[in-house]
């Protein structure tokens, strides 16, 4: 797919006048050192060459590249070395009594977390209460979000939805090409239809 990428951008390149700048290395790496005014043979005379080259790219297979980074020993692979799948019970029943010990653990934890966090809210409600009781005002500006603990700046959108009934101002494309370019003139609508 790339190699078809790069015949249509040379095809561009080299056929008709620089329209764009493109700074992508892949686009520009097979033509660093062409100029723009070479005569027209010798630039269709470069770019069959490139096709030819990159068909005979697509048709070589990719060979594999041998991995020789490691080396394991043949020691390793003998039967010695391989895991016993077969499991005593007693091993089957400590991991058992492992799993349920750890779930045991792990249902401890979350009761002593949701019965700290039960005393915080208790201890919270008791507080405003009593500031209730004491201040209205007080109470009221408790309530209130403190927006300084986390610092939060936001910008509203910076492009807007089109206009309903909006006309485009007129305008033109100005075709400046090469006297020897190869281009076919371009049709450029010049005014807007109702």
């Amino acid at each position: 797919m790339s190699c078809t990428c790069l015949l249509s951008v040379s095809e561009s390149i080299f056929l008709n006048t620089v329209r764009y700048i493109s700074t992508c290395q892949v686009k520009n790496a097979g033509f660093q050192g062409l100029h723009l005014n070479m005569p027209l043979e010798m630039k269709l005379k470069y770019i069959e060459r490139k096709k030819l080259k990159i068909r005979r790219m697509e048709r070589k297979a990719l060979e594999p590249i041998p991995v020789v980074d490691f080396f394991i020993p043949y020691s390793w692979k003998t039967e010695e070395r391989k895991r016993n799948k077969e499991v005593s019970e007693n091993e089957l029943e400590r991991r058992a009594l492992l799993e349920k010990e750890w779930a045991r653990f792990i249902l401890q934890q979350r009761n002593a977390e949701r019965k700290r966090l039960q005393t915080l809210m208790m201890e919270q409600e008791k507080a405003m209460f009593e500031l209730k009781q004491e201040s209205q005002e007080l109470y009221e500006a408790a309530l209130k979000p403190d927006l300084s603990i986390l610092p939060f700046t936001c910008s509203g959108p910076v492009e807007t939805l089109p206009l309903k009934d909006y006309l485009m101002p007129l305008g033109a494309y100005v075709h400046n090409s090469a006297p020897f370019s190869t281009d076919e003139s371009l049709n450029v609508k010049l005014d807007v239809e109702l």
